[in-house]
């Protein structure tokens, strides 16, 4: 009964303190809105496109699609491994000579390990990148997927820790869909890299067939 109470105490203070974070974050002015207005036009510097983002993470755009190319490799090769393990983990029987039965299967802590290199290397940028416009209250998509990915791995590691105090539905780790989110958007970052890149490349080659010296030629030879 105490401790009933108590949760019932938490969860009201919870609830006030998420309301109040709500309406100040999404009804208050934002550094940029109240930056702008100072100065009278233009927006602020803090307000980094992606892009800007990017390339003060990485400079130009080939070193961009090196580092992106890495991460979205090291992404696929773990995520694959957790994502089978996932898969197999589903296939447990009752009966004890099941090979999906094996304790290395079954734990989740294997697929913990595994992503967690995704979640803190894979996702930095996106990361570093989202929790920056959350804190100058301009929240992008990758404040979206920091958010959403952060909450579905600390979720699959309460699964890990504490999977007895949960309720019988909701013992499952989601430590797969952090791992396909995060290079997922990796991918579609690195392909929109390669693009521009190519775009960039074919820009500067038309420029360089344009002629070094220019005759001018007087009227009376005309």
């Amino acid at each position: 009964m105490g401790f009933d109470i108590f949760m019932l105490g938490a969860t009201v203070v919870a609830a006030g303190a998420l309301t109040w974070f709500v309406i100040w974050y999404f009804f208050s002015p934002s550094d940029a809105e109240s930056s702008s207005s100072a100065k009278g036009s233009g927006t602020s510097a803090d307000s980094q496109s992606s892009d800007e983002a990017y390339a003060a993470l990485y400079g130009d755009r080939e070193h961009e699609a090196a580092a992106l190319s890495r991460l979205v490799l090291v992404g696929i090769v773990l995520t694959a491994i957790v994502f089978a393990l996932a898969v197999l983990a589903l296939f447990g029987s009752d009966d004890p000579n099941n090979w999906t039965n094996a304790a290395w299967i079954q734990s989740p802590w294997l697929q913990a390990i595994l992503i967690t290199p995704v979640m803190f290397y894979c996702g930095r940028p996106i990361h570093h990148i989202g929790l920056h416009t959350i804190a100058k209250r301009s929240p992008d998509i990758n404040s979206l997927i920091s958010i959403g990915t952060s909450a579905a791995y600390i979720y699959s590691l309460a699964v890990c820790v504490a999977s007895d105090f949960m309720p019988e539905g909701s013992r499952e780790p989601y430590f797969e869909s952090v791992g396909v989110t995060i290079t997922l958007v990796l991918l579609g970052r690195l392909m929109e890299t390669k693009s521009r890149a190519k775009s960039a490349s074919s820009v500067r080659q038309l420029a360089e067939l344009l002629p070094k010296i220019a005759h001018l030629v007087p009227k009376a030879q005309r």
